[in-house]
């Protein structure tokens, strides 16, 4: 129940996660999807204010899951039917079930990301992809903005290097893991590094895998 108060109105209105409308970033966070998954059923993790589901909505079945009970009572209107509270810690998806999971700064709020990529992985159709996003405690700007945002978001549990993240994410059997940077300009305008100094001067670690193509059926 704690976690679920922690999340409420406070925190998604707040100075450092209020969204607007049309927000650039969560356009920037489509247009990295559309060229490898264009269509099918889509997943976020974390929806928060809606906003990014609300702009994948025009390519993809879409679907969310939060653990703020706050977040679902107040999901789009038009959405609001999809989405449901799941703590994505304690309790695996539907196996086989989405083509694109998308976790957002998420994984950082969690005890056990492991367990979790766990759970999202079972998810995943065949060759389905996971995108998201973590704080990137690498590098020194990284590691700067990284203790900033966990002193003022107490909320972050887990924020490890970038190396940790990828061993993640491979042990959770995910595969073709690309990681680059990204460089926040408030919350609602973001560009992506991909040239090599991105751990340097990155805020947060974006993170790209596939599922392994060969994955069992449907249960």
């Amino acid at each position: 129940m704690l976690k679920h108060k922690r999340y409420d109105q406070g925190y998604f209105q707040g100075l450092l996660h209020r969204e607007v409308k049309r927000s650039q970033r969560n356009y920037q966070r489509l247009e990295q999807i559309l060229p490898l998954n264009r269509g099918g059923r889509l997943l976020e993790i974390g929806f928060g204010a809606g906003g990014f589901m609300e702009a994948a909505a025009r390519y993809y079945d879409v679907h969310g899951i939060d653990v703020s009970r706050w977040a679902v009572r107040h999901a789009p209107s038009r959405l609001r039917r999809r989405v449901r509270v799941l703590d994505i810690e304690e309790q695996t998806l539907a196996r086989n079930r989405y083509d694109v999971i998308a976790a957002y700064n998420v994984l950082e709020h969690l005890k056990d990301p492991p367990q979790a990529l766990a759970h999202i992985a079972c998810g995943l159709a065949p060759g389905g992809i996971l995108i998201g996003s973590v704080p990137n405690n690498g590098g020194m700007v990284g590691r700067i903005v990284t203790a900033i945002a966990n002193l003022f978001d107490r909320t972050h549990v887990s924020t490890p290097p970038p190396e940790q993240w990828r061993a993640w994410l491979e042990e959770a059997q995910l595969q073709d893991v690309r990681l680059f940077g990204e460089v926040t300009l408030g919350h609602n305008h973001a560009a992506y590094i991909k040239a090599p100094l991105w751990h340097q001067i990155s805020f947060n670690l974006m993170f790209v895998c596939r599922a392994p193509v060969g994955k069992g059926g449907t249960a």
